[in-house]
């Protein structure tokens, strides 16, 4: 697997109708991730097809909006970004890990409300995935990805706080251009 510049992950744009679907593949370096986020109002799908994927994902219990930072210091010290405007906080449950490989036939599917938050990390070597998402981001701030970091764990009751937080510094995607066949819509 070719990997562009020293970014962590390269991004593949594959196609976007702008109403319906996107679709995009993305490889990461051994023992890299896509950090904690999320697609709102989205469905996805993720298929592994090169290497080996661990997933981690969270199903959105209850959330709140506030402004600035939180009592929580040690969060703060780490997120970036400006947070001057409205963040999240949300509370879910956390769902089995699961690990795809390039012989998997099946893919993971992710809900708007099953499963949305969520990273996935590269194991045991390199690996790459294919993502479809429904509908596509848009510019219009109903699909705007938020990146999350764990704020506490209450096991028992299988709550765990999230934050959001700015994208994170350790993450950053190289661009490769698409070179397979075209991609129509019908």
């Amino acid at each position: 697997m070719h990997f562009l510049s020293g970014a962590p992950v390269t991004y593949i744009h594959i196609f976007d109708d702008e109403k319906t679907v996107a679709s995009s593949i993305f490889a990461l370096k051994e023992g890299t991730s896509l950090p904690l986020h999320d697609h709102p109002n989205m469905h996805g799908f993720i298929k592994c097809i090169s290497g080996k994927v661990l997933i981690k994902s969270y199903s959105k219990i209850w959330e709140k909006r506030f402004t600035g930072n939180t009592l929580n210091s040690k969060i703060d010290l780490q997120a970036s970004g400006d947070y001057s405007h409205q963040r999240l906080r949300v509370g879910a449950s956390r769902l089995p890990d699961r690990i795809l490989t390039e012989d998997d036939s099946e893919a993971a599917s992710l809900q708007p409300e099953q499963g949305n938050i969520h990273s996935v990390t590269a194991i045991d070597g390199p690996a790459a995935f294919i993502d479809f998402l429904a509908p596509p981001y848009s510019n219009d701030g109903q699909h705007t990805c938020h990146y999350f970091q764990v704020e506490s764990s209450d096991h028992v009751n299988d709550v765990h706080t999230l934050l959001e937080i700015g994208c994170p510094s350790w993450y950053w995607c190289a661009y490769a251009p698409y070179i397979g066949p075209q991609v129509y819509l019908s």
